[in-house]
């Protein structure tokens, strides 16, 4: 896969950039290419490859190109490599990813992905905010700065799933739903859909206006609740409890459960999560005083752990995983299979 990306020869561009593993010994170097994709486009680094530089005439760079691969070496770990972008890189970029590719001698190199902040701009430890300009890394001005720190005044909602058993025979699940505002700003008419992908019955425990099955569905034997307050909103960094849902899961004993959250002046977010009644079984004192909280997966930060902890509680593999995002709506991002 590496070599057939390296022939086509692709030149360095906003969202792309080649470094050879060496770079680790600058580490204050290298993370400024990652801060600049975050507070940009986002964008894919290749670290141990080769930089090939075409000059013109005057001996300026016009284009940087792929050059040979060269293998760091195997004590170089994907641990290692994180560890500096986690220390070195303020605030930390969220769903930033390093794929580890290595070769019959042990030797790797590294495919790091760093998605488009939701949370920028980032500073790098010069104390310097960088963007990402064509194939170079050049720091900020003043009002480019501002603009960014102002994307942080939105809001940011986020649910909060936590599950309990019904009845000693674990034949039901209950799941106690709430909402957190991550963002710096307030969020006005939050909205939340929560679908049950694969369910025999889902009932809301005090249906209200604000909390409610769609009945239409619920008709057609599928299970849709909605949450919607107009006249309350979400305060910064605050959670608020959205109501209690009681589901029976399908005959396999898993329940797919995909949230969608939304709210004046933020992105929509999609999420995924679920449970089957076989890991519920396994967790021992989980009762309504002590529940099981629930990962959740966001689609638009695809994040490694996040995903393996709902795999776990439902019991399937990557590949189910993969087919369940395919199948939502704008459920095309895989999740990282680790190296």
């Amino acid at each position: 896969m590496l070599d057939a990306f390296l022939s086509m020869r692709q030149e360095e561009n906003v969202n792309l950039d080649y470094k050879l593993t060496d770079a680790i010994r600058d580490p204050d170097k290298l993370v400024r290419t990652c801060a600049a994709f975050a507070n940009a486009e986002g964008g894919l680094l290749l670290l141990g490859v080769e930089e090939a530089i075409d000059q013109d005439e005057k001996g300026q760079t016009v284009r940087i190109r792929p050059g040979k691969v060269v293998w760091g070496p195997k004590s170089l770990t994907r641990e290692r490599l994180e560890s500096i972008f986690v220390s070195r890189i303020h605030p930390r970029i969220s769903g930033l990813r390093i794929h580890p590719i290595r070769n019959e001698q042990d030797g790797v190199v590294f495919l790091v992905e760093v998605p488009q902040s939701v949370n920028p701009p980032h500073q790098t430890p010069d104390g310097k905010y960088y963007l990402r300009y064509n194939f170079q890394n050049l720091p900020m001005e003043h009002n480019q700065i501002a603009a960014l720190f102002e994307k942080r005044l939105r809001p940011d909602l986020r649910p909060g799933l936590r599950a309990h058993a019904i009845k000693e025979t674990v034949d039901a699940i209950s799941i106690e739903v709430s909402l957190r505002n991550q963002g710096g700003a307030l969020a006005k008419y939050p909205f939340m859909i929560l679908t049950f992908e694969d369910s025999q019955k889902v009932l809301v425990e005090n249906e209200s206006k604000s909390f409610f099955i769609d009945e239409d569905l619920a008709r057609s034997g599928e299970f849709r609740a909605l949450s919607y307050s107009k006249e309350i909103p979400l305060y910064s960094k605050m959670s608020r409890l959205v109501g209690s849902i009681v589901a029976r899961p399908n005959k396999e004993g898993t329940m797919v459960i995909s949230v969608t959250v939304c709210a004046e002046d933020m992105p929509t977010r999609k999420f995924l999560s679920g449970i089957s009644l076989e890991y519920l079984r396994k967790q021992s004192a989980i009762s309504p005083d002590k529940q099981l909280v629930l990962a959740v997966f966001c689609l638009e930060e695809p994040d490694e752990e996040s995903a393996r902890k709902v795999m776990r509680q439902m019991d399937i593999e990557w590949e189910d995983l993969e087919r369940m995002l395919a199948e939502l709506p704008g459920g095309d991002v895989s999740p990282d299979r680790g190296g």
